[in-house]
């Protein structure tokens, strides 16, 4: 009986499946038939166990048939379960792209930004020395203008 195993995988279909045993039972009417006209002969006993063989090896072929339709059924439910979560994370990708560019440029006007407030900072300071070589002297020391001149430079010379 060991002689049905095969390494071989086939998916057969359920036509195969039905025409094998039409074939089979074709065949078992046809030995029938022929033992009958023959008699019992010595090959009836042989024919007899190979057809058994042969409905033992059919009925393991329709349970390897099923059990591989179960895991086709099951591979491609898990397929389509991959694909849908590929897709998500193809999305996820994209949105955190998207999000690395506007990092990019938010970052870009951050540091234009920075830049201003020196160029800013460095006028102010021009400024100021500007301001301190150009101012009388007894305007710093007049206690008219010495509040003022402390207000707008932070310090009393």
């Amino acid at each position: 009986m060991g002689g049905c195993h095969s390494k071989k995988v086939v998916i057969p279909d359920i036509e195969t499946s039905a025409r094998c045993r039409s074939m089979l039972g074709s065949y078992q009417s046809y030995i029938q038939s022929q033992n009958r006209t023959s008699g019992n002969s010595p090959d009836s006993g042989q024919t007899v166990f190979s057809l058994e063989h042969l409905e033992i090896c059919l009925k393991e072929a329709e349970e390897k048939a099923r059990a591989l339709l179960e895991q086709l059924t099951a591979s491609e439910a898990t397929k389509s379960q991959l694909l849908e979560k590929v897709s998500m994370l193809e999305g996820r990708l994209e949105d955190v792209n998207r999000k690395n560019v506007g990092g990019e440029l938010y970052e870009n006007m951050v540091l234009e930004k920075d830049k201003c407030i020196e160029k800013l900072q460095a006028e102010v300071k021009a400024s100021q020395e500007k301001l301190n070589i150009h101012q009388p002297t007894q305007w710093k020391y007049s206690p008219e203008v010495s509040h003022l001149w402390k207000k707008a430079t932070g310090s009393f010379p």
